[in-house]
This record gives C-alpha cells, structure tokens and sequence, in this order.
C-alpha cells in the first residue's frame, strides 16, 4: 500500500492441501507468497506487514510445529520487515505490504527440535576467527568487504545468511533442506540449490554432496495423496509419499516415474 491505498494485489487458489491447513499456517504462507512475489522490491527495503491473525504479530516468539513452519520463516529471513495486527474491520486490505522509513528489523528465531537454529548461526560467527575479522572489517568500512554486509547484527553475503565454521550446524541444516518437507530426499543439485537461495559458506557444494553420499536414504512407507502436474507440454504424475522412520508431516511429492525407478518394489 501506498498513502492508504493497494498499489498492487496477488490472488492465489489454495491447493487442497494448504486450504487444510491452520488459518495461522494459512496467513503465514499468504505472507511467504506476496514477499517471495514482489522481492525484487522488497529485498533491501523496511516494510510493515498489516494482519488481521493477530498470532502472526508474535511470530517471532512461537515455536515451529511443522517442517513448513520452518521453511516459511526462514525464508522470511531475507527480508526487513516489521508485523503489524490490525482488527478485520480496520485493515481493508489483509496482508498488504507497504515500505515504512525506520521500521525495525524484528529478530527471527527459528526453532527446530528445541533448537534455536538462527541463534546458532549467530553464535557460528563468534567461533569463526575468519568471520570475526570480517565483521570487525565490515563495521569499521562496510565497503572494505565486496559482496559481504553488516547490518542490524547480521552477516550475509549478497543477501544470504553466512554459516560459520560450525560443521555441526552445517549438516543440522543440510538435513532439515535434504531430509525434510522442504527437501524432498532430493539430489545433489535440487538441495543445493535450496540452500543457496538462504545460506553461504565456503565449499557448499562439496559438503552437500558428500553429505548426501553418506545420508541413509528411508523407503517410501505409504501414498497419501496423487495429483498430475505438467512437465514441459504434457501431464505427468506426482505422488505424495510418506516415508519410512518420518511423520506425515515430512511427506514430500515425487514424480510417481521416479519413484518407481529408485523404488520398483514400492506398491502403493
């Protein structure tokens, strides 16, 4: 919004499976979809995020119950922003963005199986002699460090959140984007990929493979649901599995070929 009024709307039909969702799961991922919609204008800007789910005024206080709980919060982390609840009668437009001058960037604390993930990334800073030169660099001359920024208490290397030294850390988060929901049990490339468009650290790639090469791999356990997607010009199938050793909510949607290749045993 701009001087009260909507510069710009999006409009979305929920798959059946997000309109199952909680309606503070349904707000949070409306949030996740506008700003991953309008980054280009949002990423290096301070803006208020209006809601009328007053829960989502705490979000930085509630602890993560699902793997896409996590997913959406820590992408949310890209980006300056500031929640503000407004009843439904007062807020005409639910959700709208709108960039503020001063609004303070609110920390984010994402947990996961009782760990304070981003905490660790920051706390993988302070172990990291490297980083803490870097940082000491980047606040006495933002500009001594290309690529690198300094702001609010926060390293990041073009916008993405940098991981210290931590190997500990490093594989607790190639595990959540491999293992988990977001992650799917994908290949070398996909999880990789997912993990550059948050984190960095120096020799990504080679610790996502050989992470990869030595992550057991579950069988698939059940199929909960199926549904055609199109691939290039035509349909093919997409299967939503349960895995083995994982709760539903870590199901993931593969392509039902592929699956039959890794797993020709799996009869759903």
């Amino acid at each position: 919004m701009q001087e009260g009024h909507p510069i710009a709307f999006i409009s979305k039909a929920l798959s059946p499976r997000h309109a199952a969702l909680s309606v503070y799961d349904r707000e949070l991922l409306t949030i996740v979809q506008a700003e991953t919609k309008w980054s280009h204008y949002l990423l290096g800007q301070k803006f208020i995020i209006t809601t009328d789910q007053k829960a989502l005024k705490f979000l930085m206080e509630q602890k993560i119950h699902t793997n896409s709980q996590l997913l959406w919060l820590t992408k949310l982390m890209l980006f300056d922003y500031a929640i503000e609840y407004k009843k439904g009668v007062d807020n005409k437009v639910a959700d709208a963005l709108s960039r503020v001058s001063g609004a303070e960037l609110l920390a984010l604390v994402v947990s996961a199986a009782g760990t304070d993930l981003f905490q660790a990334i920051v706390d993988s800073w302070s172990s990291d002699a490297e980083l803490q030169q870097l940082i000491t660099d980047l606040q006495t001359d933002p500009t001594t460090r290309n690529l690198f920024t300094w702001s609010q208490g926060h390293l990041r290397r073009k916008g993405k959140l940098v991981i210290g030294k931590d190997q500990s850390l490093r594989t607790e988060i190639m595990t959540l984007w491999h293992v988990g929901s977001q992650g799917g049990h994908s290949g070398v490339e996909a999880t990789l990929k997912r993990l550059l468009t948050l984190f960095y650290w120096k020799h990504m790639r080679t610790d996502v493979k050989q992470f990869i090469q030595s992550t057991y791999c579950p069988e698939p356990e059940l199929e909960l649901e199926r549904r055609m997607v199109k691939q290039g010009n035509k349909a093919v199938a997409q299967v939503l599995v349960k895995w083995c050793g994982f709760p539903a909510d870590n199901a993931t949607w593969e392509f039902a070929t592929v699956l039959k290749t890794r797993f020709p045993l799996f009869d759903p």
